[in-house]
């Protein structure tokens, strides 16, 4: 991989086998000596959004970075969006968004600036992970600002692809869910129609991942093969058809 960009290191990994690091505190894993195992493979190391920008400038080859993690990811967006001043389940207000910490628009761009110079193409992969963990929690405000960040990331990329019609006539774009969490069910507002910015009544059905269908979204060469029921592992095959 020549960029990787993201929440900090945590956790052992012990589970999934992955290469083992010093601890720091806690048993956490230590981000400075996977950030020196980088530096050692020809990263240019990153970590804040301005050094990131700086990399970006330089048309380094190879980028990583590890950003301000809120207890085992990046900060969720709902702190960024605090401005309209929601609080937890006990009444507290949300911390304020790390300064410095960039958003999963910001990683975007960067990585497509970097990666464009590749002259035999690429592949970007770009999460919106904590979608699930809002899931997981049964919490709308959670999961909502979590999609308006990732709906950013997506925005980067269409206007990526505008800049160029060889872009557009060349890049595959896929949206694809690996799974449902929480089962979210809309549950209205009754007897008037929703306007925009306001939030729906729902509910939940599960506290897990569930076994319901997921929509894809795609656009560009290739597009036609999405547009019909797939098993996921369809997508991966797509993908390395489309690429050769």
């Amino acid at each position: 991989m020549d960029v990787v960009l993201g929440g900090g290191v945590y956790g052992t990994s012990d589970e999934y086998n992955a290469q083992q690091f010093e601890k720091s505190y806690n048993n956490l894993q230590s981000n400075e000596a996977v950030a020196n195992l980088a530096r050692e493979n020809g990263y240019l190391t990153v970590n804040n959004e301005s050094e990131m920008r700086l990399a970006q400038n330089k048309e380094s080859d190879r980028i990583f970075g590890m950003f301000t993690a809120y207890d085992e990811g990046k900060t969720p967006e709902l702190f960024r969006l605090n401005k309209f001043g929601l609080k937890d389940s006990e009444g507290n207000a949300f911390p304020k968004y790390p300064e410095g910490e960039p958003t999963l628009a910001e990683m975007t761009e960067t990585a497509l600036k970097t990666l464009e110079n590749d002259s035999d193409g690429f592949f970007l992969m770009v999460e919106g992970s904590q979608i699930d963990w809002g899931g997981h929690d049964n919490d709308l405000n959670y999961e909502l600002a979590e999609m308006l960040g990732f709906d950013k990331a997506v925005e980067t990329v269409l206007n990526w692809l505008e800049q160029s019609p060889l872009r557009k006539s060349e890049t595959l774009v896929i949206i694809a869910p690996d799974h449902d969490t929480g089962g979210l069910r809309i549950a209205g507002p009754y007897g008037s129609l929703s306007s925009q910015s306001e939030k729906i009544e729902s509910g939940w059905t599960s506290e897990d991942h569930t076994g319901g269908d997921v929509p894809t979204w795609s656009q560009g060469p290739g597009s036609e093969l999405i547009a019909q029921p797939l098993d996921n592992t369809d997508i991966f095959k797509i993908m390395k058809k489309v690429m050769r």
